[in-house]
């Protein structure tokens, strides 16, 4: 259940916090039942029309990322190490330290086992189409060869991890698929990425604002320039509909590196990914 749009001070606050310098006076903030609010429409909201637009001073990006390890933590990543793997250290570190300061709101472990195929067991896996069972098998790949280059950098830094419940691994498989499912591609072309190997999919950008919206396979376009960037809708939108941000190419693409469904989208409390893959998957 969703509770009705905040007050115009809160959304406010809440925009101006992570950066946002402007935005639609049709955009409004509802808060869930489990405590997130994210924005939604709050009259019709067209095609072509500009969600916000934001400081790129406060988004996190991959020279950003470097530098923070490298002065922050001493950690110098293998120059073999992907920018995936690079934001996924940093999350993981800040989860890790208690006094870290973070914009980013990482789900806990259950969240990402009952949405991401990676964590479901062989039986839901196997239910998968050809096609998403390729998919998944890159991804593991992607994920194992990043956990290879990251997981002495992040135990060295852990010094209390014999008092914790959490493993390692665990903190760093959140911050992984957090950044597989948020992070997006920088568009700019004068954008340098060294010491680093950059693969064609690769995203180097996380947005502060980006907790609040939820993930659409037609939702809005992420526009970056130099110093700023700009959330585009490409679909109309009706009042109180959860405004998206654009994620994976297909339906596929959306399940497997998003962890998420248009069913999902729908319907934040489901409980399972028994029940998420049946309601949503058309090849069952």
């Amino acid at each position: 259940m969703t509770q009705e749009p905040e007050d115009r001070t809160e959304f406010t606050n809440l925009l101006r916090r992570k950066n946002v310098t402007s935005w639609s006076e049709n955009v409004g903030l509802k808060r869930l039942s489990d405590q997130r609010s994210i924005l939604v429409a709050t009259s019709v909201i067209k095609s072509g029309e500009v969600i916000l637009k934001g400081d790129m001073s406060d988004a996190l990006e991959f020279h950003l990322v470097q530098e923070t390890l490298k002065m922050g933590a001493n950690i110098s990543l293998s120059p073999e190490a992907s920018v995936h793997c690079h934001f996924a250290v940093l999350l993981a570190l800040q989860m890790i330290k208690d006094k870290s300061v973070s914009y980013w709101q990482i789900p806990d472990i259950n969240y990402f086992k009952t949405y991401f195929p990676i964590l479901w067991d062989e039986k839901l896996q196997a239910s998968l189409p050809e096609e998403a069972k390729v998919w998944l098998a890159v991804q593991q790949d992607r994920l194992d060869i990043d956990w290879a280059h990251a997981k002495e950098s992040l135990k060295a830094n852990w010094t209390d991890v014999g008092k914790s419940s959490t493993s390692t691994w665990e903190i760093f498989l959140r911050a992984w698929l957090y950044v597989e499912s948020r992070a997006y591609k920088d568009t700019r072309y004068d954008t340098v990425l060294s010491s680093a190997t950059l693969q064609p999919d690769d995203r180097q950008v996380l947005f502060p604002v980006i907790d609040h919206l939820t993930l659409d396979p037609k939702g809005c376009k992420v526009h970056i320039d130099k110093g700023s960037y700009m959330f585009e809708a490409t679909r109309e939108y009706m009042p109180r509909q959860p405004i998206g941000l654009l994620c994976g190419n297909n339906e596929i693409d959306l399940l497997i590196t998003c962890g998420a469904t248009t069913q999902s989208l729908e319907s934040p409390e489901a409980s399972s990914n028994e029940s998420l893959l049946n309601n949503t998957n058309p090849w069952l």
